[in-house]
């Protein structure tokens, strides 16, 4: 049976919630994804996430925390972007509080950006992309199952929505001035 799916109005808390759920509920989705940031296989057991974790100096929209073997511990920070530009110095606050887990004792610590490709000009610092156009072409390639139409939907809605933006003058505070990490 084929089922018409409308998809209006996606904002970025749908897609926090989309992906939140995907990395904790389906390990083939979340083992790709940690593959395409490079993350190290040893922090492959998921023992939290969350959406929308406050901080001192802001929001993390998604943040997820593995562990090894060893109870070891390494947090993956995402930011996720629709159509907005980058708030000034965010990318800078999420290279700090990498350093900063680092510093308290994750054994790894990441940044990545999930949104669509456009947003990969310019200079993204230690953060790390994924695009929604690369997770469709994952989803796409899976075994389809009866979720997987409705996964397609959410994603392939993204691309009208995605209406362009200025990426360099968007980009232009990210990483200045440099924070310190002492």
């Amino acid at each position: 049976m084929n089922i018409e799916i409308t998809v209006g109005g996606i904002c970025e808390q749908d897609l926090d919630l989309f992906f939140l759920e995907e990395v904790v509920a389906d390990g083939a989705f979340r083992a790709w994804l940690l593959s395409e940031i490079h993350w190290p296989a040893a922090y492959h057991d998921l023992v939290s996430a969350g959406r929308s974790i406050k901080h001192v100096d802001g929001e993390v929209d998604l943040e997820f925390t593995f562990q090894d073997a060893s109870d070891g511990q390494a947090r993956l920070l995402m930011e996720n972007k629709i159509t907005a530009g980058f708030q000034p110095y965010q990318l800078a606050r999420y290279e700090k509080r990498v350093s900063d887990l680092l510093r308290g004792g994750f054994g790894h610590a990441a940044a990545t950006l999930l949104a669509p490709q456009r947003y990969a000009t310019g200079s993204l610092g230690v953060v790390s992309m994924i695009s929604y156009e690369v997770v469709q072409d994952w989803l796409e390639a899976q075994t389809p199952d009866t979720r997987t139409p409705y996964k397609l939907r959410l994603v392939e809605s993204l691309r009208p929505a995605a209406a362009p933006f200025d990426v360099s003058s968007s980009t232009a505070e990210l990483t200045e001035p440099a924070l310190s990490t002492t």
